[in-house]
């Protein structure tokens, strides 16, 4: 998430994440949604070429490094794939250099994507 001015930057891309959708998840975010200007792009690489400047921070379990070994400045783009099938091999590759992980122990399945976020936001 960016901060422009003195709101936070959502930057979404389509499909949108179903919790927008739902009456009940929409008024989890109640207050808010004042807050933030959603910008929504129809794939990736439509997100790169509006900033082409920008640093990317992929959010893998395939990747490597860690995510608190990563230097995040403001203005950067915290990336997380779908729950069930990540971001995919094609992205990972072209951006290796560019994805980091949450670290786990080995064999333990991946957590849930909210609390992924909550833990690399925090």
């Amino acid at each position: 998430m960016q901060k422009r001015s003195n709101k936070n930057v959502e930057t979404s891309i389509f499909p949108f994440p179903r919790a927008v959708y739902g009456r009940v998840e929409f008024r989890a975010g109640l207050d808010c949604w004042n807050e933030l200007e959603i910008y929504y792009y129809d794939s990736f690489e439509e997100l790169e070429a509006a900033h082409p400047d920008a640093r990317f921070h992929l959010l893998s379990t395939h990747a490597e490094a860690s995510f608190a070994e990563a230097q995040f400045l403001p203005g950067d783009f915290l990336v997380f794939g779908k729950e069930t099938a990540g971001l995919g091999q094609e992205l990972l590759s072209r951006r290796s250099s560019d994805a980091i992980r949450i670290p786990m122990r080995k064999g333990l399945r991946s957590l849930n994507l909210s609390n992924s976020v909550a833990i690399v936001v925090y």
